[in-house]
């Protein structure tokens, strides 16, 4: 059984992630801002439908240098791809864009960040308390860092800093 205190922080953890999650996608717009979160969606969608990281659809904004008639492939190789969490968490958000009718697959993919932002307020939240910091303490922190900060501006794009973030948080949690 859970203990009247488990229980409680469970239900300010869903309500802190619903918070934080309905200010960011109500300041959401699924737009690209940035060549470089472009290159990362260009990764995703070479990875899930051709298995490579080639530029299949930024290639006009990184054009080749040099290319040869002996070349089999003209498209140069994704520069940007150092770490893959990207693209392994954004796979079940493109995955279920392409299922879906109507559904966007850069509005779908772009909302990674939002749940990931309003994660790291939750972590957040779990760390305070581990830490010692009463439950009103680690609210205050988690909707500090998520509302007052530049996580806010970062769940509106596609870059790869809130996933690290939320990583390296869980990391300090465990």
């Amino acid at each position: 059984m859970m203990s009247s205190a488990l229980r409680r922080r469970a239900a300010i953890s869903a309500l802190l992630f619903a918070l934080l999650a309905s200010v960011y996608l109500f300041t959401y717009s699924g737009y690209p801002e940035s060549g470089d979160s472009l290159q990362l969606y260009d990764a995703l969608t070479s990875v899930l439908t051709f298995g490579d990281v080639r530029l299949d659809q930024s290639a006009w904004q990184f054009m080749p240098q040099a290319h040869s008639l002996d070349t089999s492939d003209p498209l140069p190789l994704n520069r940007v791809i150092t770490e893959p969490m990207q693209i392994i968490a954004s796979a079940p958000l493109y995955w279920a864009a392409r299922t879906l009718p109507e559904i966007g697959l850069v509005h779908a993919v772009w909302l990674l960040n939002v749940l990931v932002c309003a994660a790291i307020g939750v972590v957040l939240f779990w760390y305070a308390l581990a830490l010692g910091h009463s439950e009103r303490a680690g609210v205050a922190a988690a909707l500090a860092l998520g509302l007052a900060t530049a996580l806010w501006p970062y769940s509106r794009s596609y870059f790869r800093e809130p996933l690290l973030a939320l990583c390296l948080l869980l990391a300090a949690l465990s």
